[in-house]
């Protein structure tokens, strides 16, 4: 793999001028930063905000909470609250 990369530098180094060879690397790394920052720029899936708990279906303690919030449940003790899978309902859970 080295060889082949000398092999093309190379090339590329005895066909074109000095002056060539260092536009065209100079191209090939502004590209490469490009693509990196277009990269960078995009929001990440785990960097979207929390659900909110529906205020009709979710257990009292999660009303205008999102999942993950504290609530409380039961007589008084301290949870998060959860999402019921497949709805926009919250439940209050201790774990």
């Amino acid at each position: 793999m080295f060889e082949q990369l000398n092999q093309v530098a190379e090339q590329a180094a005895t066909n074109a001028s000095r002056r060539q060879f260092l536009g065209k690397l100079g191209q090939a790394a502004m590209l490469l930063a490009a693509a990196a920052g277009g990269l960078l720029a995009m929001p990440a899936e785990s960097q979207a905000a929390p659900r909110v708990c529906d205020n009709a279906t979710s257990e009292s303690g999660c009303w205008y909470k999102r999942v993950g919030d504290r609530c409380l449940y039961g007589h008084g003790g301290v949870g998060r609250c959860r999402a019921a899978r497949g709805t926009v309902a919250c439940y209050c859970s201790e774990r």
